[in-house]
């Protein structure tokens, strides 16, 4: 009996203070109070609910990457409130931080009008020059270098290429040739050490030079494999020296430069316009490969 008593006061006892604080104007947990329309006029607007200040915040569709301007844009639209502006990032601005981070390059270089191959008897002129069916490509070469900063950029590294020459033999006279076919491939490999000069974002303006090895590889149609004389190979030595001026490609193409980055941590694409001089000498046979070059290339710094 006496639990009984117990548990009715106390139901009571709650009852009462729930009463108690809705007549004072509180609100007791779990409580959502209605609002009193009946003193506003028919005209006026009415409060809004107390707990309509939390707000749902809705993002969907909202966050954008990569979007249309070729820039990445972030924002939040929250209901009910005001959201100056959304913030906007153009891809430039992304990757501007990373190139003056790159530690490395990377090119594909393409050289026209090669240096001349001369002997004392003059029978590369004859064979590779006065033949008009004469083919000579290249060079067409790599470069790889590592770059340090102290307050220019410094670079040092080493660049392959190879030629290829193909042409008639020919005898006393310069317009009678013979069948046999001459096959020659040019290989330099040469180490440089120089310099960029950043110009902006924009452009880079770059030296180098250094010593290098050039091997010759000879061979004739007109003999049996194995027959000595089919083949000859020699090595010289030398140097070169080159200027390279370098424009940003992904500071003209912002959106394009952005995939390149996130592809393959290549914050810069460049296209060059190069001028080399080289000169090679000290080869088995008496003879030199010795003149200046123009060409282009297309490369990269990587991270």
């Amino acid at each position: 009996m006496k639990y009984k008593i117990l548990i009715f006061t106390v139901f009571f006892t709650g009852l009462s203070i729930s009463a108690f604080a809705q007549d004072a104007g509180q609100f007791a947990p779990g409580y959502i109070p209605e609002a009193d329309w009946s003193k506003y006029e028919a005209t006026e607007t009415p409060p809004s609910n107390p707990y309509d200040k939390y707000k749902t915040i809705d993002i969907s569709n909202e966050v954008n990457n990569h979007s249309q301007g070729n820039q990445v844009t972030s924002g939040i639209n929250v209901s009910g409130a005001d959201v100056p502006e959304k913030l906007s990032y153009h891809d430039i601005d992304l990757i501007q931080p990373q190139m003056d981070k790159t530690s490395g390059s990377f090119s594909f270089q393409y050289f026209s009008g090669a240096p001349d191959i001369k002997d004392s008897r003059g029978i590369f002129q004859q064979t590779f020059k006065n033949d008009p069916n004469a083919i000579d490509v290249g060079p067409v070469g790599f470069s790889f270098n590592k770059i340090w900063r102290r307050g220019l950029e410094f670079t040092s590294g080493a660049n392959i290429a190879f030629r290829y020459l193909n042409g008639r033999g020919s005898f006393s006279s310069a317009n009678d040739f013979s069948e046999a076919k001459f096959t020659l491939w040019a290989i330099p490999l040469e180490f440089m050490a120089g310099f960029n000069i950043p110009l902006g974002n924009v452009m880079k303006i770059s030296f180098g030079a250094g010593p290098g090895v050039m091997g010759l590889m000879q061979t004739r149609s007109d003999m049996e494999s194995g027959e000595k004389g089919k083949n000859r190979r020699q090595i010289g030595t030398g140097y070169f020296y080159s200027a390279e001026v370098k424009f940003n490609l992904s500071r003209f193409f912002p959106n394009w430069g952005f995939q390149f980055y996130r592809s393959y941590q290549a914050p810069m694409a460049f296209i060059g316009f190069n001028y080399k001089y080289s000169s090679y000498s000290n080869f088995q046979d008496e003879l030199s490969v010795e003149g200046a070059t123009i060409g282009a290339s297309f490369g990269f710094e990587y991270l």
